[in-house]
């Protein structure tokens, strides 16, 4: 099928390629997408494009029309991990504002207040997260929906205590969890082995 978003008006029963975007689009590439948690036609996508000169590009970009048209909030060189973008209420307690996380899959890990309108505005800039691991695969937040909880990446599970200004990780043993780097496995067999995940 044709590569791009994909856009349905009538509850998934039919679907148009939306416009907007500087396509190359390839298979096999990780994307996300996210929406505003006050306007579920407004929304944010991220993902990686091969341009024309066959260079790879890691992207943002934000629609509030439901993913009809599309205009880029960052692009920038190179592929790396996946990007994500993820959306949550506002940590400044605004109800007409909400905060939007993106990495780009390498050491970029940054939030944004959005002021909700019939476009949202981008309330001051782009605030960039400490990590004490690059990589970045994905965030959890807290049960109120806005505090930033956990970080995930190549190296593990990440822990902030100041609202995700800054993520260290949480280490091994009792208090932290057990995790190793293991990428591109195949063919592994263990018979037997009752102890290994």
């Amino acid at each position: 099928s044709d590569g791009g978003v994909k856009v349905s008006n009538d509850d998934g029963t039919n679907w148009t390629i939306s416009s907007g975007m500087p396509w190359g689009f390839s298979t096999d590439v990780h994307n996300q997408l996210a929406c505003s948690p006050m306007n579920d036609q407004h929304l944010f996508f991220s993902c990686y494009y091969v341009a024309n000169d066959d260079t790879w590009h890691r992207t943002l970009y934000q629609s509030s029309d439901n993913g009809a048209t599309w205009t880029s909030l960052y692009d920038g060189g190179g592929i790396n991990r996946p990007t994500f973008v993820k959306t949550a209420h506002s940590l400044n307690g605004n109800s007409n504002q909400f905060d939007l996380y993106f990495s780009d899959g390498q050491c970029l890990f940054e939030r944004a207040t959005f002021k909700e309108g019939t476009t949202p505005t981008m309330v001051g800039g782009w605030t960039t997260m400490n990590l004490d691991h690059c990589d970045g695969s994905d965030l959890a937040f807290k049960t109120d929906g806005k505090t930033p909880l956990l970080f995930t990446s190549d190296g593990g599970v990440s822990t902030t205590t100041d609202q995700g200004a800054n993520w260290h990780m949480t280490g091994a043993g009792v208090h932290g969890y057990n995790a190793l780097q293991i990428t591109e496995v195949t063919g592994q067999r263990h018979s037997g082995d009752n102890k290994s995940d």
